[in-house]
C-alpha cells in the first residue's frame, strides 16, 4: 500500500494495509494534532489513574510495567510509534499499569470522544483499529508460550524478532538494523529474566554470529536462523480485511 512522505507512524501503518482515502488521512491526521514531548524516564500513567483518555506514540519508545509485591518490576510492553496506548483499559474504570518513557517521546492525547469520532465516520478504520487490538491480543498469547515454555536465549531472540517487524512496519528499521534503547535490564525485565541470564543470551548469540549489539543499536546478523529457532510468526504480515465495510471507488469530480 502506499504512504506518503511525512505521515505520522499510525498513518504509515494504515497505509500498510489500506488505500487511505482524503477523508482518512484527515481523521487520522486529527489524532496527531498538538503532540505533548515527554523527556526520557517521565512517568506518564500511574495505575490506577482514571482511564479517561489514550495516547497515540508519535516517537520514542516507552515501557509500561507491574511492580510484584516483592517490589520486582514486570515489563508488560514495550510501545514504539504508532501505537495507541489504552484502548484495552477503555472499559475499565481505571489503568492497571505503569506507564514510562524509556526515550524522549511524542504523544498525542486522545480523549473516547476522537474514538467515538472514527466508529462514526469511518468503518474501515475502526475495523481496521479493532484489527490492531486483535493482532495485540494474538501477540500477547505468544508471549504467554515463550515465558512459560522457552528458555532463556530463544525468549531474547523472540522478543529482538517482535521489536523488528513491528519496527519494519512503520518504516524505523534499516533492513535488520534498528534503534534499541533498552538496558540489559530493561530487557530483562520483559522476558521474565535476570539481568546475568540476558546477558549471557546476548554475548552467545553475537559469539555465533546471528547479532550484532552497540551502543543504542542492534543488527540482526541470522534472521532466519533466529526465526527457525523459535518458530517466529509475524503476526503483523498480514491482516485479513476482507470483513472490512466496503468502500464505494470514489466518483470522478
Amino acid at each position: 500500500m502506499r504512504t506518503r512522505r511525512g505521515e505520522s507512524p499510525l498513518a504509515i501503518l494504515a497505509g500498510k494495509y489500506l488505500n487511505l482515502n482524503e477523508d482518512e488521512r484527515e481523521l487520522l491526521g486529527s489524532l496527531d494534532n498538538q503532540p505533548r514531548r515527554i523527556a526520557r524516564n517521565s512517568e506518564v500513567v500511574r495505575e490506577g489513574r482514571a482511564a479517561d483518555n489514550l495516547f497515540v506514540v508519535q516517537s520514542g519508545w516507552l515501557l509500561s510495567y507491574t511492580i510484584m509485591p516483592d517490589g520486582r518490576r514486570q515489563v508488560l510492553q514495550v510501545h514504539l510509534p504508532g501505537d495507541i496506548i489504552g484502548f484495552c483499559d477503555m472499559p475499565l474504570p481505571s489503568f492497571t499499569y505503569e506507564l514510562k518513557s524509556l526515550t524522549d517521546c511524542s504523544l498525542c492525547m486522545l480523549t473516547h470522544g476522537h474514538i467515538q469520532d472514527i466508529f462514526h465516520k469511518t468503518p474501515r478504520l475502526t475495523g481496521f483499529l479493532l484489527s490492531l487490538m486483535m493482532v495485540d491480543q494474538k501477540t500477547h498469547t505468544d508471549r504467554l508460550r515463550v515465558l512459560g515454555r522457552m528458555n532463556a536465549r530463544d525468549r531474547v531472540i523472540h522478543f529482538l524478532l517482535s521489536t523488528l517487524v513491528r519496527l519494519r512496519m512503520i518504516d524505523q528499521a534499516e533492513g535488520n538494523i534498528f534503534d534499541f534503547p533498552m538496558t540489559q535490564f530493561d530487557l530483562a525485565d520483559a522476558v521474565g529474566l535476570t539481568n546475568v541470564s540476558v546477558s549471557n543470551a546476548l554475548s552467545s548469540l553475537q559469539e555465533q554470529g546471528a547479532l550484532k549489539r552497540s551502543t543504542g543499536k542492534m543488527q540482526i546478523l541470522d534472521e532466519a536462523y533466529m526465526r527457525e529457532a523459535v518458530s517466529f510468526i509475524n503476526r503483523f504480515e498480514s491482516i485479513d480485511i476482507s470483513w472490512f465495510p466496503y468502500l464505494p471507488p470514489a466518483k470522478d469530480k
